[in-house]
């Protein structure tokens, strides 16, 4: 597979491992600092928390003959160490597929990530929160162009923080988010089926988000049903080929969701897309979480 375009999908898939940390991470501070958020229902500040989040989402490459699919799941677990800062770790599996016919030659490409983390918050104010994050994952990757195949492993660190603040306006609960984050992934040198040597190579995603969700709450026989609006707009850059659909720029975000409790937890699911207005990258799919708090 050409260098460029093997570079452009592994950043995209970068990028879409990296939305979910910072999604899964952010969700879970908020939940005990700034409700309500997706993976909210406690208004209040419990001891432990454990929570799930699903992502499956259909990558579409606009302009090219390349579509995909990713996806991941990740658990984590977090302590309330102090009235206002909160502690624990995740961790899960996420996986990117993709198909491609470049100048007439079928080609696949496929990444299997395991990461782990740390992560925290701390309550900076009355609906108002910090989070933060640092994560391993290791990558493995099989390539297919025509007849040539090729299989290699990358090491891959990201970090990020993130701001959250809650707030009541006209019988509406705003959330407001900003957060960014950095990945850098080192892939070794391998050597394809024909011989070909390809050297070892680094691969760098930097992004933001600024948005916000506007939510309420509706009884629906005595059950609170919470739903929501979300849309933002997020900025990527990398140092991959043409083909990247994360490749310097700003795209929206946007999401619909609806989250309801039981038996102790929260259920959520959400509607989303983002690469509106990019140009060249749309991917759009769901996300579930499931969380459960307790002392």
């Amino acid at each position: 597979m050409a260098q460029d375009v093997q570079r452009a999908l592994t950043t995209t898939g970068m990028n879409e491992q990296t939305t979910a940390y910072e999604n899964a991470v952010g969700s879970a501070i908020a939940a005990r600092f700034a409700p309500f958020s997706p993976a909210d229902a406690h208004a209040l500040t419990p001891q432990n928390q454990v929570w799930v989040q699903n992502d499956v989402r259909y990558l579409d490459f606009a302009g090219t003959s390349a579509y995909g699919v990713a996806g991941s799941i990740l658990a984590g677990i977090d302590f309330l160490a102090t009235e206002k800062m909160a502690a624990g770790f995740f961790g899960g599996y996420s996986e990117t597929d993709t198909n491609t016919e470049l100048s007439g030659i079928s080609g696949k490409f496929e990444a299997q990530s395991f990461g782990f983390g740390l992560y925290g918050g701390y309550r900076l104010g009355a609906g108002l929160a910090v989070d933060g994050f640092i994560a391993y994952t290791f990558n493995d990757t099989d390539t297919t162009d025509g007849r040539q195949i090729a299989s290699w492993d990358s090491d891959r660190l990201t970090a990020g923080l993130g701001l959250t603040a809650s707030y009541m306006l006209a019988g509406i609960t705003l959330t407001p988010r900003l957060s960014v984050s950095i990945t850098q992934d080192w892939a070794e040198s391998y050597t394809d089926q024909f011989g070909t040597v390809m050297p070892s190579d680094d691969y760098t995603l930097f992004r933001s988000y600024l948005g916000t969700r506007a939510g309420t709450i509706f009884d629906m026989g005595g059950t609170p049903l919470q739903t929501w609006l979300a849309a933002g707009v997020e900025f990527t850059a990398d140092n991959a080929g043409s083909l990247s659909k994360v490749d310097d720029g700003a795209s929206g975000r946007f999401g619909l969701g609806v989250a309801v409790p039981f038996a102790g937890g929260l259920f959520g699911i959400e509607a989303n897309t983002s690469g509106i207005g990019s140009n060249d990258y749309v991917d759009f799919g769901g996300t579930m979480t499931l969380s459960f708090a307790f002392n």
